[in-house]
């Protein structure tokens, strides 16, 4: 999960985005946390330094307001 504090809240994107999976009983071991990206853009590149080379699939959840825009900085970052 990706994401820092860019509204200042106190809380990241990320560990909000945690706790959501934890919730859903995934194993607090299987999830990433990247807690400092503040755009998208940000997310993507962050993002990176996780993913495994070769690997096939990335899933992005946001709002569908989001979405088109998500999916474009995410493939311009990772291609």
């Amino acid at each position: 999960v990706s994401g820092g504090d860019p509204a200042g809240t106190g809380r990241t994107e990320a560990s909000q985005a945690r706790q959501v999976l934890i919730d859903a009983n995934v194993s607090s071991e299987a999830i990433i946390m990247e807690s400092q990206a503040t755009t998208t853009a940000e997310n993507a590149w962050f993002a990176l330094r996780w993913l495994p080379k070769g690997t096939g699939q990335l899933y992005i959840v946001t709002s569908d307001f989001h979405m088109a825009r998500a999916s474009y900085i995410f493939a311009e970052v990772l291609n």
